[in-house]
């Protein structure tokens, strides 16, 4: 007997929560695998986030830190995804678990989630 698999139905058009850590970076998307489009893509890369994150102290020696990689930067990273959720009119997003909800994880989330958006 073929063993059974376990398919989560999503409603038509969802949108998924994508999170992706490194040591050095943390990325945030919004992407509707239907239409094969990303609608929001936030990183720690950006400059606009790093100014919030090193309080628009931009010096070499910052350039070079594992600042982008914590739970603050997190924070930030789920704020922005927040915020350009609610300024493209999403209310609801399913977040594929890579990893578990501790740490930056769920800062990551719970930044989201403070923003009023619902997650599945």
């Amino acid at each position: 007997m073929p063993k059974r698999l376990y398919v989560r139905r999503l409603p038509e058009g969802a949108k998924h929560l994508i999170l992706h850590m490194t040591n050095r970076h943390i990325r945030g998307a919004i992407v509707d695998k239907m239409a094969s489009t990303t609608d929001a893509l936030i990183s720690t890369e950006s400059e606009a986030l790093r100014r919030r994150l090193y309080n628009n102290e931009m010096t070499s020696a910052n350039l070079g830190s594992y600042k982008t990689a914590t739970t603050e930067a997190a924070r930030l990273v789920g704020e922005a995804i927040g915020e350009r959720a609610v300024e493209k009119g999403i209310t609801t997003l399913y977040f594929e678990r890579k990893y578990s909800i501790v740490g930056k994880a769920k800062a990551f989330l719970d930044a989201v989630i403070s923003k009023g958006i619902k997650v599945l």
